[in-house]
């Protein structure tokens, strides 16, 4: 069956894992992966075997020539999917059902989702984090979208708790872990680095803009402080130009930064699953790390970083993006050796829970 994998898209380093967990899975499973042809693009598509799909929104004028309502068995055979000519859609947003991104999100989403309903289409979330749901409008529209959908698994217990807040369906609401923590990637080609730093524009400007200056001048000061400790740091780009400003920025400062700006999420994540400890500013910067065994000092700006850290059982990981000092002395209290272990002896417990995440999902596609 053709599957329709939403949210995903080629800039995100993160949304381009969750893309590749999720196609590889389906593919192995005897389904055919669909992306909207806007947000991912021909490499990536090539490169996974992913089906385009235009949008009805994308269409326009061809609309009128009725290249919406081609018959069945005719759209099988071609190569570009129009808008409903798949069975079955998979969210894997990550994060978008929150106050913090506002009301564009669900409405968007509510649209499609209406009209893939009326046609018949099943709709299911994969892991993701959601909430809070307070402002103006957010808790009916996400009601609204959760009754549509056939099953929703949150990434941690607030989300969990966020949806029940809204939602009174609890039997179709379940807790697993993100799915890429089960992606693995081969690092034979990468070479060992010493401390990674991933910076995240959303942590300055989702508090206040004018905070921006003050975390580019803590992430300096904590690279130059390590640095005179003996350390090595390098800065990693995980997401796009805003995140990779935030780095130039500190490598101006700190003089000799190096500056890395891997082209896939893929590639990202073999130089963070060779580095000894990784600060970690992107929620998806820290499930590679993690997953691959490495320890993790978190920048957090929303409660997503804290459960994940609880799925490693990292009880003291969270450290304060605007003061140094607070990420040094994480930094100084991990024991290398005895974290990589811990944390390579709970990947496969973690991961089992995804697979059990996993094994539902394939009793519920034809």
């Amino acid at each position: 069956m053709r599957v329709l994998i939403y949210g995903v898209n080629s800039k995100n380093k993160g949304a381009q894992l969750l893309l590749a967990t999720t196609s590889v899975w389906l593919t192995e499973h005897g389904h055919q992966p669909v992306v909207s042809m806007r947000d991912v693009n021909a490499d990536t598509r090539r490169e996974l075997s992913l089906l385009p799909m235009v949008s009805v929104e994308r269409l326009g004028a061809f609309r009128s020539l009725g290249w919406d309502r081609l018959p069945s068995g005719l759209i099988r055979h071609i190569q570009i999917v129009p808008d409903g000519a798949f069975d079955y859609v998979l969210d894997v947003s990550g994060f978008s059902m929150t106050d913090a991104w506002g009301m564009q999100p669900l409405t968007s989403r509510l649209g499609r989702l209406r009209r893939w309903k009326k046609s018949g289409i099943g709709y299911s979330m994969l892991p993701q984090a959601f909430g809070p749901f307070e402002n103006a409008g957010m808790a009916e529209s996400a009601a609204e979208v959760f009754e549509l959908t056939d099953r929703i698994w949150a990434r941690d217990k607030t989300s969990e708790r966020y949806v029940k807040g809204v939602y009174d369906d609890h039997r179709k609401i379940s807790i697993a872990p993100d799915v890429t923590i089960g992606l693995t990637v081969d690092t034979t080609q990468t070479p060992k680095r010493d401390v990674i730093i991933v910076p995240n524009w959303n942590i300055a400007s989702r508090e206040n803009k004018s905070k921006m200056p003050s975390y580019i001048d803590s992430l300096a000061q904590t690279v130059m402080d390590l640095t005179r400790q003996g350390r090595h740091i390098t800065g990693l780009c995980h997401e796009g130009p805003n995140d990779l400003q935030i780095l130039n920025a500190v490598a101006d400062r700190t003089s000799g930064l190096e500056v890395l700006s891997p082209p896939s999420g893929m590639e990202c994540k073999k130089v963070l699953a060779q580095s000894n400890v990784v600060v970690a500013g992107r929620y998806h910067a820290a499930v590679s790390a993690l997953s691959s065994s490495v320890p993790v000092v978190a920048h957090s700006w929303s409660h997503k970083y804290q459960a994940l850290m609880n799925d490693f059982d990292v009880t003291d990981g969270l450290a304060d993006p605007f003061d140094p000092s607070s990420t040094i002395s994480k930094i100084e209290t991990i024991e290398l050796e005895q974290e990589t272990s811990r944390l390579r002896q709970i990947h496969d417990t973690v991961k089992s829970r995804v697979d059990v995440m996993w094994t539902e999902l394939n009793t519920m596609l034809p």
